[in-house]
């Protein structure tokens, strides 16, 4: 099962973002042993939490303080996956210059 999902998210990457092929690799392996070691009881949910630390929950949420940094914030809409940005606001529009 963990070989299929990870050709499956690399070939994607290749094709998105190959400069970022490295990185994830790394970073999908770090994850793909944790979980292997430390197999979850709960996969989570969109419902209140339960008793047991769930391997992820809905970005945007505030996780348990019981799951000391286990759970993993994970985004469920296209209205949570945009990293934050910093905006300021123009008084004046620049004008081009002639």
């Amino acid at each position: 099962m963990f070989e299929k999902v990870r050709v499956a998210i690399l070939e994607r990457l290749k094709s998105v973002d190959p400069d970022e092929l490295n990185q994830t690799t790394i970073e999908l392996e770090r994850f793909i042993e944790g979980w292997k070691m430390a197999p979850p009881n709960d996969y989570g949910g969109f419902g209140p939490p339960g008793n047991d630390i769930p391997m992820m929950y809905p970005a945007g949420n505030k996780p348990l303080p019981a799951w000391m940094d286990k759970a993993i914030p994970t985004p469920s809409s296209m209205r949570n996956v945009d990293a934050t940005c910093n905006a300021q606001m123009l008084m004046s529009y620049p004008q081009a210059a002639e």
